[in-house]
């Protein structure tokens, strides 16, 4: 028995949801082997990356692969060409086609249909995997579990040339149960998680606290520096759970943030030592910043402000939070200088929001995984002069990013020190 199958395939922003439209998924039953796919595909305006948020846009769709499995999750093979009744059929070319068709032809409804022919009957699931097809590594394909399964690089999910956002080729997935009917619907989501920074602002110290020594009179943002994250994981982040993963490390030595360390890092995780360029998961900014003293009453000393609405953007993978090191150069009101650092190391959310996959977070909660999908943004980081230590990781006092998601999905943060 031969199945018609129609698929609907959605990608939302950097949380990517479903589509659906009741007329289209009116199918004419069971027919000879054939696969109609409708598959929601993505392209926005091209602006320099460096400051777009990922929030609301798609990623670019470079390629698109379709695994089947039966019900118990054992590898179906699909002959790529053949003849189904008295035509001819190539499957990958079909998928191709329908790709340039979406991204020239159909950006503002981010929608095409293609039909695969020759899918056997007891074909009961699939496994989409977009942008895949020109990684280093590809699917496994023994079993549903082993794809899930596949070992992914960070450094795969980087455009290092980008024009939108350096996530925009990063890895989707999505996996669809097919009904009696034929039909099932998938939803594409991307594999790594964003985080998003902006403005930089000095506050005084809070009523009734004193310090020792000279107040902030200015300061200028030497770098951002992503810490403790994870070069490797897996395609299905859930698999990741449970197992022992080592996060690059800079730890407390002041001397490795900077960016020409970045460039030179030892990783260590992937089959013995590996000496490779990080430099992607650091900024060292120049003229990205407008600097100004407080205004009266605003509760402000000095504010760093990115110009244009820019955010620096970094690219991980599923897992603990990672840190953020901050290094400041201050300048106190008796004049004096120095290079300090802020160390965050937690987020907590903004606002209560449910996520991209049903969860429901409330205000303040902590956050504990930062999500595939999701982008956490961190549009102010406040701190006042208690919160500058000498190196990173100095002292417990960590940020607590305060993170909104919106509907790739954003996350607003507003920190503050513990």
């Amino acid at each position: 028995m031969k199945l018609n199958k129609y698929f609907m395939l959605g990608l939302a922003g950097l949380a990517f949801a479903a589509c659906s439209n009741d007329d289209e998924n009116i199918t004419s039953g069971r027919e000879d082997g054939r696969v109609r796919v409708t598959l929601s595909l993505g392209r926005t305006e091209t602006t320099r990356s460096v400051g777009q948020t990922a929030a609301g846009l798609y990623n670019d769709i470079t390629d698109i692969k379709i695994i089947f499995y039966n019900s118990a999750g054992a590898y179906i093979a699909v002959p790529a060409t053949g003849t189904v009744g008295d035509k001819e059929y190539d499957n990958e070319t079909a998928i191709n086609n329908a790709i340039k068709e979406g991204l020239n032809d159909n950006v503002a409804s981010h929608k095409v249909t293609v039909e695969l022919k020759g899918i056997p009957s007891s074909a009961t699931q699939m496994y989409v995997v977009a942008n895949g097809a020109n990684k280093s590594n590809q699917v496994g394909t023994a079993s549903l579990e082993d794809a899930k399964k596949t070992t992914i690089f960070l450094k795969n999910q980087i455009k290092s040339e980008f024009t939108r956002f350096s996530g925009e080729e990063s890895r989707l997935t999505g996996l669809a149960q097919i009904d009696a009917s034929g039909k099932a619907n998938v939803q594409l989501r991307p594999v790594p998680s964003r985080i998003e920074l902006a403005n930089v602002t000095a506050v005084p110290l809070p009523t009734g606290e004193t310090w020792g020594g000279a107040n902030i009179k200015s300061f200028t943002v030497v770098g951002f520096y992503i810490n403790a994250f994870f070069p490797m994981g897996s395609l299905d982040p859930t698999k990741d759970e449970g197992t022992t993963r080592t996060a690059i490390d800079n730890r407390d030595i002041s001397e490795n943030y900077t960016k020409a360390k970045y460039r030179n890092i030892i990783d260590q995780t992937i089959a013995g030592d590996f000496t490779g360029d990080w430099s992607m998961m650091c900024d060292e900014p120049t003229n990205e910043y407008t600097y100004a003293e407080g205004a009266e009453g605003s509760g402000n000393i000095y504010t760093a402000t990115m110009n244009n609405n820019q955010k620096w953007g970094y690219m991980i993978l599923q897992g603990n939070s990672v840190d953020v090191v901050v290094k400041l150069n201050v300048t106190y009101a008796d004049d004096t200088t120095a290079t300090k650092f802020l160390t965050i190391t937690s987020y907590t959310y903004k606002s209560g929001f449910t996520d991209g996959f049903g969860n429901s977070h409330t205000a303040g909660s902590k956050v504990e995984t930062m999500l595939r999908g999701h982008v956490y943004q961190i549009n102010n980081i406040n701190f006042d002069v208690t919160d500058l230590t000498d190196v990173p990781y100095e002292t417990t006092k960590t940020v607590n990013a305060e993170v909104e998601v919106l509907p790739w999905v954003a996350v607003e943060v507003e920190p503050g020190f513990e």
